[in-house]
């Protein structure tokens, strides 16, 4: 018999194959005297049905006049479908070396249809030109061969000069694509992965010169938890005006995407809605010129997560944790480091945690120099760092809010650049523990305590340096070291271990409690360090090398110590209700005592009693050595204080 080419060219109302008046040779233009049989090219060109085990080639698949052309149990060996042509398969097996669906002119896009057949082909081209639409329900594809694109959706790789849109939908499919997938490279292209297990291993491209693509990876939607997967061996990137959407369907149908290699956000858009798992072998990579938008979980019913090794934003880019949308349970996780450029933007309306914990509880295991920060960034939820580092240059800002500790650093590094305009901001308070280093070269530090919390914590092994300023509302207590040039402390206790150490300039408005030292910073506004409420405990206050003041204006405990350390001054503003002994006094020396108007002393061993106009004992200060009427001065000092200078 031979290899033929038959042209079917029934219509609507012709649907059996065996009628073979419906077909012609094409050699000869002549009718065919029987169906196709194996190996036989067909071109399709009216609506007909092919039923039967045999395989049958199909060259084209072309006009059929709005009725799909039928296939049941057949197996084709298909090239093309266009100019209008519209294939359906159920329960059967195309192959070939290479399928597309398009059209050769506008408004002659072709169509395929299948459900519970197969396909295997090389290379898939849907849209390349005119237009063209591949919708597989139930179905099993493989696609691609090593090397070269298996997947072109929208994209003039291999054929066709149109450029226009395509779309193609994967509904409860197993799909292995080996190869690249281009979405997009020169017109409108969307893929759409409902409920499918989709194993991509190649580089996945959206978008291109003049072109946009779009993947929507969701749930089944069928309530039987059939979220579908995606497993990505190799990289992804997402061009301008590009999206790829992570859905978890109305009815919970949670999936899973794993990227091996890095995902690359260029001016396009990833979104994740719902509790949709998302992991990133390599690097999370937005911006660019066009910058790059990722927006993982903003439905408030799913948490989705989220994990990756590096995450890097550049340019114009937006990385948007869930704060617009009041998001609660979403994890980020990343390994490595988060660095956000000067015009990039974090927002994050949850806690920074480990995949599976709950949003309450989390606290992020990184490694590593984990976030660098040239943007801005927003978190409500606690951020915990744990052995990295988190750097702020080039006026970048965080904010985080949290009901407990807002920032906890193990063993881990924070510093701030010397840009006026850096913040990090700790509403809820901040704990730096186990080694941890803050240091401020500028910028503001500013932490807050939530109820039952520490503004500041600063355990034995860690330490605070700050060139900028810090300030604190609520109690702090540090056991380590801490150096301020500029504080500024509301209400709340300052506690001071032992072990403890502040060096500070600056105003500290409520009651102290010190076992340590507390010391002024000389060189900035003068060296004052002012304390406006009562002082306890049984630590040191004293004067920094370099002289300045310091200012005690409340009671202070006989068990404290204000030493003389260099020369320079200390105010005291209730004389009377300072118990304390002071030490270093020496040539050179100054004691203002505020609201105190002394006309006469007296020195008796270690002590100094000084009197009013009328010789009523207005106060008595204790030294640590013993001290002579001779050594100093009395005068009077403006709005009726007394000043005492050692000569």
């Amino acid at each position: 018999m031979g290899s033929r080419t038959l042209v079917w060219t029934g219509d609507a109302g012709t649907t059996d194959f065996a009628t073979a008046p419906n077909w012609s040779d094409a050699g000869s233009g002549t009718p065919a005297k029987y169906a196709p049989v194996r190996d036989d090219t067909v071109e399709l060109l009216g609506a007909g049905t092919i039923t039967g085990s045999g395989t049958v080639a199909v060259f084209d698949v072309a006009d059929n006049a709005g009725t799909p052309f039928q296939v049941y149990s057949a197996a084709l060996q298909a090239t093309t479908i266009t100019d209008s042509g519209w294939l359906n398969l159920s329960e059967s097996n195309l192959i070939g070396r290479y399928l597309a669906v398009e059209g050769s002119a506008a408004g002659s896009a072709g169509i395929l249809n299948a459900s519970g057949s197969k396909i295997i082909v090389s290379e898939f081209s849907i849209g390349a030109a005119n237009g063209g639409t591949a919708d597989i329900f139930d179905s099993i594809l493989t696609l691609g061969e090593v090397g070269g694109v298996a997947l072109a959706v929208a994209s003039t790789h291999s054929s066709g000069t149109g450029y226009s849109s395509g779309t193609f939908t994967l509904d409860t499919c197993q799909v292995t694509i080996t190869g690249g997938v281009e979405i997009g490279a020169f017109g409108g292209g969307t893929v759409y992965v409902q409920g499918t297990n989709l194993t991509t291993r190649g580089d996945v491209v959206m978008g291109g010169p003049t072109g946009s693509g779009t993947l929507v990876v969701e749930g089944a939607g069928d309530g039987a938890g059939n979220g579908g997967t995606w497993t990505e061996t190799g990289s992804v990137k997402v061009g301008i005006g590009s999206l790829i959407q992570f859905d978890a369907s109305p009815t919970g149908d949670s999936g899973q995407a794993s990227i091996s290699g890095n995902l690359s956000i260029t001016g396009g858009q990833v979104d994740m809605n719902g509790a949709y798992v998302l992991t990133i072998g390599g690097n999370l990579v937005l911006g660019g010129a066009a910058g790059g938008s990722f927006t993982p979980a903003f439905q408030t019913m799913y948490g989705g997560i989220v994990s990756a090794n590096n995450i890097e934003l550049n340019g114009f880019s937006f990385l948007n944790l869930g704060s617009s949308q009041n998001s609660t349970v979403t994890n980020l996780s990343v390994a490595g480091r988060l660095d956000v450029g000067s015009s990039a933007t974090v927002k994050m309306s949850f806690a920074i945690g480990d995949i599976g914990t709950k949003a309450s509880d989390m606290a992020a295991s990184v490694s590593g120099t984990w976030l660098q920060m040239a943007g801005a960034a927003n978190f409500t939820g606690a951020l915990s760092l744990e052995g990295g580092s988190l750097t702020l240059s080039d006026s970048g800002t965080i904010s985080v809010t949290a009901s407990g500790l807002a920032i906890v650093a193990h063993n881990a590094r924070i510093s701030i650049d010397a840009e006026a305009h850096d913040l990090l901001s700790a509403t809820g308070g901040m704990g730096l523990l186990n080694g941890s280093t803050l240091t401020a070269n500028g910028g503001t530090v500013t932490a807050v305590s939530a109820p039952g919390h520490e503004a500041l914590l600063v355990d034995t092994t860690s330490t605070l340096a700050s060139f900028g300023t810090v300030l604190l509302g609520g109690n702090a207590t540090i056991n380590g070291q801490f150096y301020a040039s500029d504080i500024v402390f509301g209400a709340g206790t300052l506690t001071v271990g032992a072990d403890g150490s502040v060096t500070a300039a600056g105003s500290v408005s409520d009651a102290v409690y010190d076992a340590g030292t507390i010391s002024t910073a000389s060189g900035y506004d003068g060296g004052t360090l002012t304390f406006a409420g009562p002082i306890s405990g049984s630590g040191t206050l004293s004067l920094a090398p370099g002289g300045g003041t310091l200012a005690l204006l409340g009671a202070v405990s006989k068990t404290i110590t204000a030493d003389f350390a260099t020369t320079g001054t200390i105010t005291l503003g209730d004389a009377a209700g300072f118990h304390g002994e002071i030490a270093g006094w020496a040539s050179g020396d100054t004691l203002d005592l505020l609201n105190l108007a002394a006309t006469s002393d007296s020195v008796s061993g270690q002590s100094l009693s000084l009197y009013g106009s009328t010789h009523d004992k207005l106060a008595v200060l204790h030294f640590t050595q013993p001290i002579t009427s001779g050594e100093f001065s009395l005068a009077q000092g403006p709005n009726g204080s007394t000043i005492l200078t050692h000569t």
